[in-house]
This record gives C-alpha cells, structure tokens and sequence, in this order.
C-alpha cells in the first residue's frame, strides 16, 4: 500500500481548467484540479499552455504547492516532530509538454515517485490522449498504426523541433528514410539521423466535425465567422519520444490543431485557441484508472455532426 490513509478520488467538471482562475494578490492564477490525491501522491489535470517547472512566474510545480499545502507539510509528519517544520519537495514521475493539457502525475516522496515512474521506463503505462487534428481522415484511417524513428530536427535553428528521420513501411515492414541524406552535410548532422530512436503510435477515429471559430467583435457564443473542418482522435503511445504524438499526426498529413511547431498552414495556427491534444487516460499498476473529462466536447467550440 502507498498510505494508510484511503486515497481521495475526484470527478471534475471540467477536463482542463482554462476557464477556472484563481485571483490572488491582484494576480489571476489557474486553479488545478486534481484527480487523485493521496498522503504522498496527487494527479492533477494540467492546464494547457503551462510550464510544470522552471524560472517562469507561474508553473504548475509552484501552484501546486500554493494550493495543495498539506502536501508539503503533511499533518501527520508535523505531529511527530513537533518544532520543525517539513517541506517535501515535489517530485515530476513523468512530464507533459507546455502546450499539452491532461493527466500529470506529482510525488512527494522517493519511493512513490518511484512506483509510478517505473511504470514509464518499463513501457507498462497505458496511456490515451485525444487529439484534435486538421481536416478529416478518410475511412481507411478509422484505426491506424504508425511506426517512426525520431530525432532533433538538425534542420531547426532553435533546436526545439523533432523529426521523423525513418518510417516503417505498411507492407514490407523495412526502415524507409524520410530525408535527402544529401541535405546532411556533416558527420555530426549525419548521426542526428543514424541515432534516431524507434517511435510507434496506435489511434483509431472518434467523430469527425467541426471547428468553430469565434468572431470576437460578437459576444453571442452560438456566433461564428468560420467552421474548420476537424477529426476528433484517440492516440496510444507505445514509446514515450518527446514531440512524438505531433509528429505521428503530421507524417499521416493530418497535423494536431493549434500545433505552432508543426502545422504547415501558418494561417490556420492563429485560429485555434490552443494546441488540442489532451493526456485523457492513464492506467497504472496498482493504481486506479485516472482519466479526465474530455475537454473538446463544448457546442460552442466544436460541432461533431459526422
């Protein structure tokens, strides 16, 4: 057992807390929601476009520890060593991209931190993520399979981006390069390629529909300017590679909206509210399921009629 105290399991009305704020010393702060807590646990529901740590104003490793306090002073701690004060530090058993909103799991002690982040590096986590993408897939791609092996992009100047250096072929099941070797020009530029690791992605179609773009001049929410055509997807990682859900969607041609990185159609980025892909589901040994509400169900977002 991880605490003898029952841990605390929550339904939260909303999957991501964009539209939940918190006003604190004249400061709008947002509020997360947690999912799961225990004495020495807590899985929270990230918001979208949120540093989990750094030297940034606000990041979810210091709202966290403004708004769940008895995780860093547990009661129970401070009882028995009475005159000083504890403060455990949190501890991230996996991480979530900035833009990503979803399932994050926090620890406050070695050994839970341990039992969650093994799942991780054994490859034993399940985990979901819906995505929104641009355009709508065919039939043929109801379920898909995709098999890449990525790198840094050594094209980026910002060294920030990935890249699919390699795919699986569907058929013949051998290792297609997805470049002009041509184009590297160094052995340095040629290794970024070489040591490229194995990535491989499941998902299946769960509606098709539609975008609503908002015309700010107009504060009725049923109001439109324009109707983007979109397909709501389910994603299986089977690896964990940095970037690798967004480069999966753009080598099927169908990038992840709202994706700055990689959508190829700069105009259409602007459109979007936020990048939508959502850590939905995450299944654990030991553990309960831990799953959110689906944040790209709202009517005066999405219309998902097909």
């Amino acid at each position: 057992m991880l605490s003898a105290k029952e841990p605390e399991q929550k339904k939260i009305k909303l999957a991501s807390s964009e539209s939940r704020r918190l006003k604190n010393n004249n400061e709008i702060k947002p509020v997360i929601p947690f999912i799961y807590k225990t004495r020495d646990i807590i899985v929270i529901d990230k918001p979208y476009d949120l540093h989990i740590d750094g030297e940034y104003d606000v990041t979810v490793e210091k709202l966290v520890n403004e708004q769940y306090p008895e995780m860093i002073n547990p009661k129970e701690e401070i009882q028995h060593k009475k005159g000083q004060e504890i403060k455990r530090k949190l501890k991230f058993c996996h991480q979530l991209d900035y833009a990503t909103s979803g399932i994050l799991c926090l620890a406050f002690t070695r050994k839970s931190c341990a039992s969650i982040s093994t799942n991780f590096q054994e490859r034993k986590a399940k985990k979901y993520y819906l995505a929104i993408v641009q355009g709508h897939l065919p039939e043929e791609l109801n379920t898909f399979h995709i098999k890449t092996w990525i790198n840094e992009d050594v094209f980026d100047e910002n060294k920030f981006k990935m890249r699919n250096y390699y795919i699986e072929d569907k058929e013949t099941k051998e290792k297609k390069c997805l470049i002009d070797l041509d184009l590297l020009k160094t052995n340095e530029e040629r290794q970024f390629c070489e040591q490229s690791k194995e990535s491989e992605t499941e998902g299946e179609i769960l509606s098709r529909g539609y975008y609503k773009v908002k015309d700010d001049n107009n504060n009725n929410s049923n109001n439109c300017e324009e109707k983007i055509p979109v397909t709501k997807v389910l994603l299986k990682p089977k690896t964990g590679r940095r970037h690798q859900l967004r480069l999966h969607c753009l080598q099927l041609g169908y990038p992840i909206f709202g994706d700055f990185n990689y959508m190829t159609d700069k105009e259409m980025i602007h459109k979007a509210h936020r990048m939508m892909l959502h850590a939905y589901k995450l299944q654990l040994k030991d553990f309960p399921e831990l799953k959110t509400n689906d944040p790209f169900s709202k009517e005066d977002e999405f219309e998902w009629n097909l």
